[in-house]
């Protein structure tokens, strides 16, 4: 039983992931009523799947007695948390697909399986607000916002996907709407891009600044002799 634990934890069971291929990455998930699992892999040029990294989390008492179809039926807004984390995943553009049991195994057994010492895994509470701040102090660092190229909403816009935060100056009212707003938006290397309508259409940039402005009509002009250009604006 070691041997084969220590080989599903190297290679080639487990390989690095190409983000350079163009392949997506796919992550997949899973949760019972014992332990949430999910697995990061990647189709090789084959179109085989592989493993690049794999691990479950152990529910505390507490989440593992919550009653599901209590939830499901009384399920209100979500809280700030959640938000915060559908914010920062939309921020990937991912394609969620659901998978039934059968064909995603490496999550569901991992979600189902026994482990030696489950008490030591799970965190307390402490740790789990230590994780809290982490995440959203790893949000702020992965998405720096250019907030000196926006104004007005869409500066709003650009502040609360890069803290997922509410500023003390927005009313609850105005922090839902621009909550609301946000999801229709993502931040690329601290600028503010458009989400497309369709899923194969293209991000648009949004474009605020006049001096940006200005540089692109210059650049149009130079180029075509025409001012062609489609600026992204807030409606």
């Amino acid at each position: 039983m070691e041997k084969l634990k220590r080989a599903l934890q190297n290679p080639p069971v487990l390989r690095r992931l190409d983000y350079t291929c163009g392949r997506p990455i796919v992550v997949t998930v899973d949760t019972s009523p014992r332990a949430d699992g999910w697995a990061i892999g990647q189709d090789d040029v084959d179109g085989v799947r592989f493993a690049g990294r794999f691990g479950a989390k152990i529910l505390t008492g507490r989440q593992h007695c919550l009653p599901l179809l209590g939830m499901i039926a009384n399920c209100s807004t979500p809280d700030i948390t959640i938000v915060r984390w559908i914010a920062y995943v939309r921020n990937f553009n991912p394609q969620l697909k659901h998978i039934v049991g059968k064909k995603n195994v490496v999550a569901d057994m991992l979600s189902r399986a026994r482990y030696e010492g489950e008490e030591e895994m799970v965190l307390t509470a402490e740790e789990e607000e230590r994780r809290e701040a982490w995440c959203q102090v790893s949000v702020s660092e992965v998405l720096p916002f250019r907030d000196y190229l926006y104004s007005g909403r869409l500066c709003d816009i650009g502040f609360y996907l890069s803290s997922l935060e509410k500023r003390e100056d927005w009313s609850d009212a105005e922090f839902k709407k621009i909550r609301q707003k946000a999801y229709g938006f993502l931040l690329r290397e601290g600028y503010l891009w458009k989400r497309p309508k369709r899923r194969d259409g293209e991000f648009l940039r949004v474009v605020d600044d006049e001096d940006t402005k200005l540089e692109l009509l210059k650049k149009c002009h130079e180029l075509y002799g025409l001012v062609i250009v489609e600026f992204v604006l807030l409606t």
